[in-house]
């Protein structure tokens, strides 16, 4: 048969032989669960509900095309969004997720991440900057140890969480999420699916959202982004609104200051903690202390503004 060996035929036939039981393996394994009996999530990525089949890179591309803010959206588009997001998360894949780099981040991804992500945070106001990120992304790391997640994944958010203040900051969580999305170097380590919860994830963090986080990666992030250290969130403060309202005056920003934390973290406030294994309770506790105390809050205050006036 012109040179070729019967061993190498049969050597041919087996691999082929193999490579079909793997392809039946995997699309056997690639359905991982049934939502109503209409919905399906694919290995590959793939939403399938009823006749609308899109890949979850495009669902994202068409959410943001469609409502780039993400306010007033048409209550039913907003339940079909949520119908394709549940689709995936609520069948049971959530622990597929974790347990993949338990015991450390991956060096290239934190090479990646210190070089070319943290610097720019050295562009924004003094409470958004680097020694902010590389809080939040320690927080993270260390909320996530009570969790069967991926400390990759975990990195990566916290990292990310406060980069879309490049467009501002009244949508910046959203501009955070287009940017994970964006960003194909990613792509090097993540998977679509992965790439998708990551970037809901940073749109969950922001403090003042009415919804809870969508999965534990939004929520570990949205705790370790509050950083309720008594100390660390005053000081934060002032220097918020002196880089922001820089012509107020002294009192002004007395004012501007103390509505914040009544606001904010007083009893009553809109702040939401996540994680019960956090610190952040017993700190807020302490806070709020200080919030209830004039005498003392004003002294802080004054305290704080001498020094980095």
């Amino acid at each position: 048969m012109n040179g070729i060996k019967h061993n190498d035929i049969l050597c041919v036939t087996g691999i082929i032989a193999a490579i079909s039981l793997l392809c039946f393996v995997s699309s056997s394994f690639s359905m991982a669960g049934e939502l109503s009996g209409e919905t399906v999530f694919l290995a590959d990525s793939t939403v399938v509900a009823g006749e609308d089949t899109l890949r979850v890179a495009e669902i994202r591309e068409n959410e943001y095309t469609m409502f780039p803010d993400y306010m007033n959206v048409p209550e039913s588009a907003l339940d079909l969004m949520n119908k394709r997001w549940d689709a995936i998360m609520g069948i049971g894949l959530g622990g597929n997720l974790g347990g993949t780099n338990m015991h450390g981040v991956n060096e290239n991804i934190r090479k990646y991440v210190e070089s070319v992500i943290i610097p720019k945070y050295d562009g924004f106001d003094k409470a958004h900057g680097r020694d902010h990120v590389i809080r939040v992304i320690e927080e993270s790391l260390e909320l996530a140890g009570h969790y069967d997640v991926d400390a990759d994944m975990v990195y990566v958010i916290a990292a990310y969480h406060d980069l879309g203040l490049c467009a501002g900051r009244e949508f910046h969580h959203i501009e955070s999420g287009r940017i994970i999305s964006a960003d194909k170097v990613l792509r090097q380590w993540f998977d679509e699916f992965r790439i998708d919860v990551m970037a809901r994830a940073v749109e969950d963090h922001r403090a003042s959202s009415a919804h809870e986080p969508r999965t534990i990666y939004g929520k570990i992030v949205a705790e370790a982004d509050r950083i309720i250290d008594p100390e660390i969130t005053l000081r934060r403060t002032v220097q918020y609104g002196m880089d922001h309202y820089p012509e107020m005056s002294r009192e002004e920003h007395y004012r501007r200051f103390h509505a914040h934390l009544m606001e904010k973290y007083a009893e009553g406030g809109y702040l939401r903690l996540w994680i019960p294994e956090s610190a952040n309770h017993a700190r807020l506790e302490q806070l709020r202390k200080m919030i209830g105390d004039e005498e003392t809050l004003r002294r802080t205050f004054d305290e704080l503004y001498g020094g980095i006036v």
